[in-house]
């Protein structure tokens, strides 16, 4: 009996023993899986020369764009005639050989590479500027362009600050060489521009109220100004409005939102609803999309809604704003900040369907942005992190006429700034006032629109020509309100 007693504690154990060597090495392959990579940019941040060049296509076209190095910086990235000013960065692993023969369909070149998995980074400025680049190594990188594909070495680690300015002052002369042409044939612009007015309260609430600019200004720099307190929208099926409300009953608050088409009556089946029981505000508004910030113990949480669709309160998860790339984005985020080994970031979600994600405006540019909770033993830190994700979503373009320094320069009080199409037009806000230039004639001022200093620019949407006159009448129309409009003394 004591043996049998021996033998069945002994397989117990034994038992107990590989359950437990299963469960860690189940645990560290979890781990393992989940790597910490390199930041996107030092990857292949440095200036790069062409070591050997591979046709992989039977008809491929000659370009200029092909002669030359490529520079990478966080500033700035150019390879032969194509280069930004606004590049972003994301990455994901792949099997080199599977990857190239996707993109490349040539079996005998792509079968010359190992399936082993490398970064992939996609360098993007989510508008004209495209590359994918395979890192080989520290030293090496590999990619595909126009039939081609280049091979090529680390010359130099960084981008000399004379050779990124000299591309900036060549991306403003674009603009500058057609002045004269501006002149000549320029037409009416309209911009709309969404305002945000939060004032902070004592109770920890905040007094929100939104409005919309209507700024028209005419081939000879005549400009009027009209004004709107709801939010007043262009989309594919005519002008749209935005409504906000707050209520309280009793312990209970309630912010909502309600969007319809202008012409519609209060319970026409096109009125989208959204409605929520913490603070929550807009920080993006465009003709397809919105982004809400909700407040929540001192706590920042975000949300992208397809407008057509907010009725059915469904957010945007990471993989439908930017697909598989941005998924492997949001990953390769996390794993950078939990570098430390003694902060934890809790995700009560796949990565797939990650949602604490909205669009927010940083230095004329638009950007996505999530919140982490960081805990390191007691402490908690919330971060506020700018995720580089090249969107699958129709939002609205920032192109900027000039960099950010140089806006700077022109206005230093400048907190944001914005561009017409054509770049005729510059908008910069500061603090107290929204500053309209004539980039077109040397930045010269033309007029500013007085602001108050809780006031932030959360629309931004332009027409021109016949569209702007369109504009103009839809917005006086509905008895919209003229507004002050203080024209520059020359």
């Amino acid at each position: 009996m004591k043996k049998t007693t021996s033998i069945l504690i002994g397989s117990i154990i034994l038992l107990l023993l590989v359950v437990f060597i299963l469960s860690r090495n189940k645990e560290q392959s979890a781990v393992e899986n989940i790597k910490v990579p390199e930041n996107n940019l030092l990857q292949v941040a440095g200036v790069w020369e062409i070591d050997k060049k591979q046709n992989y296509a039977e008809n491929k076209q000659k370009s200029a764009d092909e002669v030359g190095r490529l520079y990478v910086d966080y500033s700035i990235t150019v390879f032969g005639n194509r280069f930004t000013i606004n590049p972003k960065f994301s990455s994901k692993l792949v099997s080199v050989q599977n990857y190239l023969n996707s993109k490349i369909n040539n079996e005998s070149i792509s079968k010359s590479f190992s399936k082993d998995k490398k970064s992939v980074i996609t360098i993007s400025d989510g508008s004209k500027f495209y590359q994918d680049v395979i890192v080989m190594d520290k030293n090496n990188i590999i990619f595909p362009y126009n039939g081609t594909l280049y091979y090529m070495k680390k010359v130099e680690n960084k981008v000399s600050r004379t050779f990124i300015e000299n591309y900036q002052s060549t991306y403003e002369g674009k603009y500058a060489e057609n002045k004269n042409k501006f002149v000549k044939d320029r037409e009416n612009i309209a911009v709309l521009l969404g305002i945000k007015n939060k004032v902070s309260m004592n109770d920890g609430y905040s007094d929100l109220s939104y409005r919309t600019i209507l700024l028209d200004i005419d081939k000879n720099n005549n400009a009027q100004i009209y004004q709107t307190s709801e939010l007043f929208f262009p989309r594919e099926n005519g002008f749209w409005i935005m409504q906000y409300s707050n209520s309280d009953f009793g312990e209970n608050h309630i912010d909502q939102l309600l969007a319809k088409p202008v012409y519609s009556g209060n319970n026409s089946k096109e009125t989208e609803k959204l409605e929520f029981k913490v603070p929550a505000e807009i920080t993006y508004l465009g003709p397809e999309y919105v982004s809400i910030m909700k407040e929540e113990n001192q706590r920042e949480e975000y949300s992208i809604y397809d407008i057509d669709k907010m009725t059915n309160n469904n957010e945007l998860n990471i993989e439908q704003i930017g697909g598989k790339e941005a998924v492997n984005t949001i990953k390769n985020s996390i794993a950078e900040e939990s570098n430390n080994s003694n902060i934890d970031i809790s995700i009560d979600v796949k990565n797939e369907n990650y949602k604490n994600i909205g669009i927010l405006r940083n230095s004329g540019k638009w950007m996505y942005q999530t919140q982490y909770i960081l805990k390191k033993g007691n402490d908690v830190k919330l971060k506020n992190v700018d995720l580089n994700i090249v969107s699958h979503l129709n939002i609205s373009p920032d192109e900027l006429s000039m960099n950010w320094q140089s806006i700077k320069n022109l206005e230093p009080r400048a907190i944001d700034a914005y561009s017409s199409p054509d770049k005729r037009i510059l908008i910069i806000q500061t603090k107290d006032e929204i500053l309209i230039y004539d980039y077109s004639n040397n930045n010269k001022l033309i007029g500013s629109i007085p602001i108050s200093n809780y006031d932030s620019i959360i629309m931004s949407e332009w027409a021109i020509g016949n569209y702007a006159e369109i504009w103009k009448k839809e917005f006086k129309n509905n008895e919209k309100l003229p507004s002050s409009f203080i024209i520059n003394e020359q």
